[in-house]
């Protein structure tokens, strides 16, 4: 289970990842959809630790991801 609450990411004073929020079962599929330049890319990157979240809580597992 990956659990996703309230992920910002901001570089500077610009924000491009505000608030997101969701939670995705074992044996589910999560798409992220929209247009060019809404995150989706740096969500993704927040989650596999390749890019750090400015603020939120990611559990995989019931675990931090963060630590």
């Amino acid at each position: 289970m990956i659990e996703v609450k309230q992920l910002t990411k901001k570089y500077g004073d610009t924000r491009v990842v505000h608030a997101v929020s969701f939670s995705v079962a074992p044996q589910e599929t999560l798409v992220l959809l929209g247009a060019s330049g809404l995150g989706k890319t740096t969500t993704l990157k927040m989650l596999n630790r390749l890019v750090e979240p400015s603020s939120g809580v990611i559990r995989i597992n019931g675990e931090d991801g963060l630590q």
